[in-house]
């Protein structure tokens, strides 16, 4: 599988303040409990009703029943309300 469409780098003139950052969490809400469902998550997409989910070292998980998908780019979360 080629990633060669991700583009990490930083626009010339800004300054990365350190470590660059673009890998995330999801957790999975069910009812009133919530778990980690995957950690170093790159990729995020919607197939065919499913939510495709792929980690650092290429693992994916899927889920078919997602009611509802929180994200917060600030803090690197995905919450899979199901």
């Amino acid at each position: 599988m080629s990633w060669d469409w991700m583009n990490y780098s930083i626009p010339p003139g800004r300054d990365s303040g350190g470590e660059i950052l673009c890998e995330g969490e999801v957790y999975i809400i069910e009812g009133s409990s919530e778990k980690l469902l995957m950690e170093d998550v790159i990729s995020l997409s919607i197939k065919d009703g499913r939510l495709v989910i792929y980690n650092e070292m290429g693992e994916m998980k899927e889920i078919n029943d997602a009611k509802e998908i929180r994200i917060d780019m600030v803090r690197h979360l995905v919450k899979v309300v199901i």
